[in-house]
């Protein structure tokens, strides 16, 4: 959950690096989340609850994404491959799954280790 708490608190800060921990951590959190909220949805038939959270959250969610493709060497851009049907999810989910690069890169320290304020 702090990991979750750490990406809003970052809610539109695209620079710098996100560790898978932080990236996975976050999407999980906020997938329970959605999924409580359609329930209620379903409840009273109207999307009243899950879609105000979609679009409170998408900032963060593309903004961790964007910090998660810096830690492994790569430009937050590549996250508009989402755009391509199947494949471009795919790759995507590749890139976020991999290994940190150890060595400061263009977008700062690596994150490894860090816990959340």
């Amino acid at each position: 959950m702090k990991w979750y708490l750490s990406g809003l608190r970052k809610y539109a800060t695209f620079g710098g690096r996100s560790s898978r921990t932080e990236f996975w951590s976050f999407h999980l959190c906020s997938l329970l989340f959605l999924i409580a909220l359609t329930v209620l949805d379903a409840a009273t038939g109207v999307p009243v609850f899950s879609t105000p959270y979609w679009l409170a959250t998408l900032v963060p969610s593309l903004a961790v994404g964007c910090r998660r493709l810096h830690d492994v060497g790569m430009s937050g851009w590549f996250q508009a491959l989402a755009i391509i049907p199947f494949v471009g999810i795919i790759v995507l989910i590749v890139f976020w799954c991999r290994r940190s690069n150890e060595a400061p890169n263009d977008w700062g320290a690596s994150p490894a280790g860090v816990q959340p304020a």
